[in-house]
């Protein structure tokens, strides 16, 4: 014996229940819309971040061979180089490589934050894609519901009332799939978040070491 003011109910609850979802579904596709175009310029920003901190790692690594040459060349005999002055251009060197390795570091870190947050942003559009699916088939599947309890209320045929349920529960399953998808796709963009906790966290590392690097003073005849 169907329970035909159980299905009504449910009937109801699920046209309900959609028009909420499409209007949720709506709302977290353009956060995660915006959230994209962001990390887009978050990318590009990054890019261009991690070039100037390879090319500062470069010239550091040009000070500190420029440094050891003044060392050979005094070893040669060639020019008198102080002593005392090659030893505070070279500790000036150390610091300069030091604190653009560090830069770089975190550029490259930054970097993955930022490509991070695009993926998760892709992974948000195709959720809120996902809600608006099932909200559809809420809608759906209350309509046929309710189409199920008329057709059985005025006592029609055995075979379209047989019909008329098939269809329903047609939808039914398809909307447990979709949920399903829903949960999948949700668990998902909680990995990737975690992922990037994980680099946040090793961002905040690189920035702590780098607050620790003692400045040194650039020698006026480092250059000569």
């Amino acid at each position: 014996m169907r329970d035909l003011d159980s299905i009504k109910r449910s009937a109801d609850a699920n046209i309900t229940l959609g028009k909420t979802e499409r209007e949720n579904a709506k709302n977290l596709k353009f956060l995660a819309k915006d959230e994209m175009e962001r990390s887009k310029i978050r990318i590009k920003l990054m890019d261009s971040e991690l070039k100037v901190a390879k090319r500062r790692e470069d010239m550091a690594e040009h000070t500190l061979k420029l440094v050891e040459k003044k060392y050979k060349i005094r070893e040669s005999g060639l020019f008198n180089f102080s002593e005392d002055s090659l030893k505070k251009q070279k500790e000036y060197a150390k610091f300069l490589k030091n604190l653009a390795t560090s830069q770089r570091d975190i550029a490259e870190i930054n970097d993955k934050i930022a490509l991070m947050e695009r993926e998760i942003a892709q992974e948000k559009i195709r959720l809120a894609e996902i809600r608006t699916e099932i909200a559809d088939l809420r809608e759906k599947l209350g309509k046929k519901q309710f189409d199920f309890a008329k057709i059985a209320r005025k006592g029609d045929s055995e075979q379209k009332i047989t019909d008329a349920e098939s269809a329903y529960l047609k939808i039914e399953k398809t909307l447990i799939n979709k949920k399903k998808d829903h949960l999948d796709r949700d668990n998902k963009i909680k990995k990737k978040q975690l992922k990037l906790a994980d680099i946040k966290a090793e961002l905040s590392a690189k920035v702590s070491y780098q607050s620790k690097i003692v400045p040194v003073t650039r020698p006026a005849d480092l250059d000569h």
